[in-house]
């Protein structure tokens, strides 16, 4: 049977490193969340993480890296999970708008959807 473990929204999740606790994003709020597994009061960690980008980060060892789109290229940026300063360690080129990364175990390579070009079609509808 599911036991639910937030209270107070959630929507990607991840299990920490040590498995103690999980780091989550909500569907309407910037930011990223932890949370025992055995309960307790949620923490919020970071609030760079936008709503656009809820799935575009991981956790590995006692870091954070997520996507970053203050300047006109969005990059990856690391930060220490105990509170510091964020690191630039990629650039990541036309990185697309609602996408996730896929970062390996050891943090040395990265997956990212990039977006080429946008395309739509023009539709009718008669008789309505």
């Amino acid at each position: 049977e599911a036991v639910q473990i937030t209270t107070e929204g959630g929507f990607v999740a991840q299990e920490g490193p040590r498995g103690k606790h999980l780091y989550y994003t909500k569907r309407n709020a910037p930011g990223l969340w932890k949370r025992s597994r055995e309960g307790g009061e949620e923490e919020h960690l970071a609030s760079e993480i936008t709503p656009q980008d809820g799935a575009a980060w991981a956790v590995r060892g006692d870091h954070l890296y997520h996507v970053q789109r203050s300047g006109t290229t969005p990059v990856l940026v690391r930060r220490p999970l105990a509170d510091g300063t964020a690191t630039v360690v990629a650039s990541l080129d036309r990185a697309a708008r609602d996408a996730s990364v896929a970062l390996s175990p050891d943090a040395r390579w990265v997956f990212y959807a990039r977006e080429d070009r946008r395309e739509s079609d023009l539709m009718f509808v008669e008789s309505f």
